[in-house]
């Protein structure tokens, strides 16, 4: 049923203590809607996920969205350098990034030009987008959208 429970996800403690949170299959399925209404993904795409699946959005749009979707996705939860994660982006050939600001920041800062050619979209989420990011990204004259 839409209203059971499929995964319990915790929180950082942000706002008090870090606690489990219960998502049912209609929360999740309203996760995947939403991203979707925002940008056209296809088959053809490669998701590259840097958010961990223990975080809503990570597991939601990281993991259940391109299985439901059918496409590709590459998930890299290690805390690997900063100047390594442009280079697998570029590697695995990445249409679609999510990650969270600070994570961004640091990787466009690494970047080689090359490494996001192939990036149509980033979705940043789990912590507020900070303008410094966004024009960043925008002065870079890559194809990305932030």
């Amino acid at each position: 049923m839409a209203a059971d429970p499929a995964a319990i996800v915790f929180t950082s403690g942000s706002e008090g203590r870090p606690k489990g949170v219960v998502l049912n299959h209609s929360n999740i399925l309203a996760d995947i809607f939403a991203v979707k209404c925002q940008i056209d993904v296809n088959e053809d795409d490669i998701l590259f996920n840097a958010i961990p699946i223990f975080h809503a959005f990570g597991l939601t749009i990281g993991i259940i969205l391109p299985i439901l979707l059918g496409f590709r996705s590459f998930n890299c939860f290690s805390s690997i350098r900063a100047s390594l994660v442009p280079e697998l982006i570029y590697d695995t050939q990445a249409t679609v990034v999510i990650a969270i600001d600070t994570f961004a920041w640091a990787w466009g800062r690494n970047a080689h030009p090359c490494d996001f050619n192939s990036v149509r979209f980033m979705l940043l989420g789990a912590e507020k987008l900070k303008s410094r990011t966004r024009e960043f990204y925008a002065k870079k004259n890559w194809r990305t959208s932030v």
